[in-house]
């Protein structure tokens, strides 16, 4: 037995008269608005929409530095361990001290000496000694002339550090930093501490958003593009 053939006129009713029925649902609401002058937060759209929106749950930051009481440190919820909560100061970007111990994030730096120890930026310190990068010690940088850069670089006056590794090829006497990571010498231009072969340090820039250019090339976070100017 053939299935009768609805009319065309059928589905497009069927498929219009739920839409036609939410405009009329919502202009019910406008008009008992208007009508009752109401202002736009005390209409009964404006209170279906504001009960239709549930608040969103958002877990609270952790406090960005160390906390202490009379007896105990914690970084983090994490109480720290061997820590003198009397001494103990908050040197900022991760690192912590007291009279006797130096911490970087809530572990012990165990090669810091307390009492000389300062921190700088950008994850690193130093004290009389050594030079430290988040809480590890670099090797072989004199800690008399280290200085920080900005962008992760840093320097002293034989190497200089990205990230606390050293940058191949990069001399330190003329080196300096550019923004977005970028970075150069007389010789050499880099981006977070690797070399761009091809730019040229005399015409090099840097234009902002990860872009930068020479004379003749462009590049975006390190790699060559198309010149979007």
């Amino acid at each position: 037995m053939r299935m009768p053939i609805l009319p065309r006129k059928f589905f497009i009713w069927n498929t219009m008269m739920p839409i036609l029925k939410r405009i009329l649902w919502l202009g019910c609401l406008l008009g008992t608005a208007e009508v009752l002058n109401l202002p736009w937060s005390d209409s009964p759209l404006a209170k279906a929409s504001a009960a239709s929106q549930h608040p969103v749950y958002q877990r609270p930051c952790p406090p960005p530095g160390y906390v202490k009481d009379a007896w105990k440190v914690w970084f983090r919820g994490r109480e720290v361990p061997k820590a003198s909560a009397s001494t103990f100061v908050d040197l900022g970007d991760g690192y912590g001290k007291d009279n006797w111990r130096v911490f970087f994030e809530g572990r012990e730096v165990r090669e810091a000496a307390a009492q000389s120890f300062a921190a700088l930026t950008d994850g690193y310190a130093r004290d009389n000694w050594r030079v430290f990068w988040k809480g590890r010690t670099v090797a072989d940088v004199s800690p008399v002339s280290f200085t920080t850069l900005g962008d992760g670089y840093a320097r002293d006056n034989w190497k200089v550090l990205w990230n606390g590794r050293l940058v191949e090829k990069a001399a330190p006497t003329s080196f300096e930093t550019l923004g977005d990571g970028y970075a150069r010498d007389s010789w050499t231009v880099f981006w977070c501490g690797r070399e761009l072969p091809d730019a040229v340090p005399s015409s090099f820039e840097v234009l902002g958003r990860g872009y930068a250019r020479d004379a003749w090339n462009t590049w975006y976070l390190g790699k060559p593009c198309p010149s979007p100017f």
